[in-house]
């Protein structure tokens, strides 16, 4: 996990344990191309080797960063991303923003390309790249519900916040919302009103 530092999201608010990592050409056995390339295996054919060589060339920068933050001072992540926060002055409802969450022609943004032309083809040479491989569908599945959800929630609740229903709608929004696969396999939303079950 490599967090940019203007822009701190959910990820790095959890308070949960940390991951991290760090490519030093100082103390590596191989050189970044031979990195790149063991990392980038499993996406042949897709943009991964171009930001899996970003996030190594600038790992060093980001983690004195991090050691600046007190990142590696305390078990929990959260505390030590909330000083960078605090100190930028930066509103709770601002921290998490997402943009251009639409297409023109309906789809939501990356998360169909991922899913349509990116997922197919990833690869695996071995056990191992194959649990990532699936762990990156799952990812991508993942995001496509909880957008798909936050486009159906048509107003603000906790940490879910649109500019264009700023407020809580008590009388039209007090429900779950459903994810399940319809009978052609595609992704289906319902409504589930607070305190029923669905049928």
């Amino acid at each position: 996990m490599i967090p940019r530092p203007a822009t701190c999201a959910s990820p790095g608010l959890t308070p949960f344990g940390k991951g991290f990592f760090v490519f030093d050409p100082a103390t590596e056995t191989g050189s970044i191309d031979d990195f790149v390339d063991t990392v980038s295996r499993s996406a042949l054919g897709t943009s991964n080797p171009v930001y899996t060589r970003q996030l190594a060339e600038h790992s060093l920068d980001r983690a004195k960063e991090l050691e600046d933050w007190g990142y590696f001072d305390q078990t929990l992540a959260n505390r030590p991303f909330m000083w960078p926060i605090e100190d930028r002055a930066i509103p709770l409802m601002e921290r998490v923003v997402i943009t251009h969450l639409l297409k023109e022609d309906g789809r939501i943004t990356y998360v169909d390309e991922l899913r349509d032309h990116h997922a197919p083809m990833l690869r695996a040479a071995n056990m191992h790249e194959l649990r990532l491989a699936w762990e990156t569908r799952n990812m991508i599945l993942s995001a496509e519900m909880k957008l798909r959800a936050s486009l159906m929630r048509t107003e603000s609740r906790c940490s879910h916040y649109r500019l264009d229903y700023p407020e809580i709608d008590e009388e039209n929004w007090r429900a779950w919302i459903n994810i399940y696969h319809g009978e052609d396999g595609s992704m289906q939303l319902e409504k589930q009103p607070f305190g029923s079950w669905p049928e």
